[in-house]
């Protein structure tokens, strides 16, 4: 059955562009894949997203090693909101930070 198959790079690729860079959080992400016939629970896709940030992580270290050693680097920092439980109004501020080098 499907259901026992891992995800392919292409989903976990759109999973992690929908939850970070569109801000698309999971139960959204379930009910998209829900209106294509394929029934996701959250938890699935949380896993799955938590499997692709650990498949990238060395990417990503090395961009950060290739970013440090450069000799000018700039950064942004921008807010945005996140759900949050436990805070009294159910949402906190984020930061996204984002780094450019030059080489």
């Amino acid at each position: 059955r499907w259901r026992r198959r891992r995800p392919g790079p292409g989903l976990l690729a759109n999973l992690l562009v929908e939850k970070f860079q569109d801000g698309m959080p999971l139960y959204r992400q379930a009910q998209g894949y829900e209106r294509c016939g394929v029934s996701l629970s959250e938890s699935t896709l949380g896993d799955w997203s938590a499997f692709a940030c650990d498949v990238i992580e060395p990417l990503a270290k090395r961009l950060a090693q290739k970013i440090i050693a450069s000799d000018y680097v700039r950064a942004d920092d921008t807010t945005l909101r996140v759900l949050d439980r436990e805070h009294v109004n159910g949402v906190k501020r984020g930061h996204m930070w984002a780094f450019v080098a030059n080489p």
